[in-house]
C-alpha cells in the first residue's frame, strides 16, 4: 500500500500543481484568493493529465528496455556454412566477438529449429512490432487535458497551448468532455503490454523447451536457473517460467480496465480511480520481464551438435527430396508419395535421406543421381529458400537491416 501511495505522487503531478497555481495567467489571483475553485474545478483534468504524463514515461522506459540491443552479421550454423545472425543481449553482457567465440549468439531465423539453426527471426520481428505499437499509443495520448476542468472548460482566459507545451505533450484535447472521460490510452497502453507479453512468453516457452534435458539444443547460465528441489541433475530455466507466468497478470489487468469503462457514462467518474493499479502493475510487471529476458540470452550457450542431430533424425529434407525428384521429371504427387515410401525405409533401416546408400534409393526410382546427396544436404535446404522472407543468406540480410533500422 506506502508504495502504490508514493507512486501515486509523480514528478509529473508534481509539474501539474505548479503549472496549476503558477502558469494560468490571468486568473491566477482568483484562484489564490479562492483555493476550492483550484481543488473542485481543476482537480479532475489535473489527475487525467497526470495520467497521461504517467502513460507517456513508462512508453519511453518500456522502449529503451527492448531486448532488441544489437545486431550483428556474424555466425557459423551446425552445418558449417556462414549465414548472419542476430544477437539479442544487452550491451554489458557480451561483445560481439565474445559472443562469436564462445558460440553465445542468439540467431534468429525462420528456419524451424530442427534445421540445425536456433530459431526465432519471427520473434524479433514481433518484437519490433512492439516497439510499434508503444509508438503509436505514445502518438495518440500526447496531448493534454489541463484546462478541460471538472468537464465543461471554464470561462477564465487560459492558455491551454502554453500549458501544453511546457509539460511536453504535442498538442491539447480537442474536447473537454472526451479528455476528462478518456481512458483509452491507459487500455491502449495495457493492451500493448498484454501483446508484448504474449511474445515474450512464446519465446520463453521455446527456450525452456529447447534448455530441458529431452532437446538439450541450448543451455542458459546458473543466474538464470535453479536447480530442482528433489532431483540434483535437473536444471529449471526458472525465470523463463517466471516471464511465462507473469503474462497471465497483465492479460488481467487489461480486462479488469476493459470492464471498468465499459458501462462508464460521460465524463469522469470515480471509478477510474482504479486505472492506476493496472497501468502501473503492467508497467511495473513488463518492465521487470524485459530487464531480465535480454541479458539472460545473452548467456545462452546453444548445442549445434544436438540441433543438427535431431534435424538429421527428423526427415525435415523429405520435402527436397520430393522436389528433387519433381525437378527430375515426376509429377510431384508422384513424388510425395514415393518420398514417404523412402522415409519409411529410412525409419526401418535406422538410417537418415543423408546417409541412405544410393543402391538403396535407385531400387525406388532410377531417377536419382549422386547430385542427390547436395541438394538435401542441411545447409542446402536453408539456403535455397530464396524467396523474400525465406531462409536464404540474402533475405535474412534483408530482414536484418530492417531490424538494424527499427532499433537504431
Amino acid at each position: 500500500m506506502t508504495k502504490f501511495l508514493l507512486r501515486s505522487f509523480r514528478p509529473a503531478a508534481a509539474a501539474l500543481l505548479i503549472l496549476g497555481f503558477f502558469c494560468l495567467g490571468p486568473i491566477a489571483p482568483r484562484l489564490q484568493a479562492d483555493p476550492p475553485l483550484l481543488t473542485k474545478a481543476e482537480a479532475t483534468d489535473f489527475k487525467a493529465t497526470s495520467r497521461h504524463a504517467d502513460v507517456r514515461a513508462f512508453i519511453d522506459e518500456l522502449q529503451k528496455r527492448s531486448p532488441l540491443v544489437r545486431i550483428e552479421s556474424i555466425g557459423r550454423t551446425a552445418g558449417g556454412f556462414d549465414i548472419p545472425a542476430l544477437i539479442v543481449a544487452d550491451p554489458p553482457a557480451a561483445s560481439p566477438d565474445q559472443l562469436r567465440r564462445d558460440g553465445r549468439a542468439v540467431v534468429y531465423f525462420q528456419a524451424n529449429i530442427h534445421a540445425g539453426e536456433v530459431e526465432g527471426k519471427e520473434a524479433c520481428l514481433m518484437l519490433a512490432r512492439d516497439i510499434g505499437r508503444l509508438e503509436d499509443a505514445a502518438g495518440r495520448m500526447n496531448v493534454s487535458p489541463l484546462g478541460a476542468c471538472a468537464l465543461a472548460g471554464t470561462t477564465y482566459p487560459i492558455d491551454r497551448g502554453m500549458t501544453a507545451a511546457a509539460l511536453g505533450f504535442d498538442g491539447f484535447s480537442l474536447n473537454s468532455l472526451d479528455a476528462v472521460a478518456d481512458r483509452d490510452f491507459c487500455v491502449e497502453l495495457c493492451a500493448a503490454l498484454a501483446l508484448l507479453m504474449t511474445h515474450l512468453s512464446r519465446f520463453a516457452e521455446e527456450l525452456i523447451l529447447w534448455t530441458s534435458w529431452e532437446f538439450r539444443f541450448a543451455e542458459l547460465s546458473d543466474a538464470y536457473t535453479t536447480g530442482s528441489s528433489i532431483m540434483p541433475q535437473k536444471k529449471n530455466s526458472d525465470m523463463a517460467e517466471l516471464i511465462r507466468g507473469k503474462t497471465g497478470r497483465i492479460y488481467g489487468n487489461l480486462m479488469a480496465l476493459l470492464t471498468l469503462l465499459k458501462g462508464l457514462p460521460l465524463a469522469y467518474n470515480k471509478d477510474m480511480q482504479e486505472d492506476k493499479e493496472a497501468v502501473f502493475d503492467s508497467f511495473d510487471t513488463a518492465n521487470a520481464c524485459l530487464s531480465i529476458f535480454a541479458p539472460m540470452l545473452g548467456t545462452m550457450r546453444v548445442n549445434r551438435a544436438n540441433m543438427l542431430s535431431a534435424a538429421r533424425d527428423g526427415f525435415i529434407n523429405a520435402t527436397d527430396l520430393a522436389d528433387y525428384l519433381t525437378r527430375k521429371g515426376m509429377p510431384f504427387r508422384s513424388a510425395y508419395r514415393l518420398t514417404g515410401m523412402i522415409v519409411s525405409d529410412c525409419i526401418a533401416k535406422g538410417r537418415t535421406l543423408d546417409n541412405l546408400p544410393m543402391e538403396d534409393y535407385k531400387k525406388f526410382s532410377a531417377l536419382f543421381e549422386s547430385d542427390l546427396y547436395e541438394d538435401i544436404a542441411l545447409s542446402t535446404c536453408v539456403e535455397k529458400r530464396t524467396s523474400a522472407g525465406g531462409t536464404g543468406a540474402r533475405s535474412i540480410r534483408t530482414q536484418i537491416e530492417y531490424l538494424k533500422q527499427i532499433i537504431a
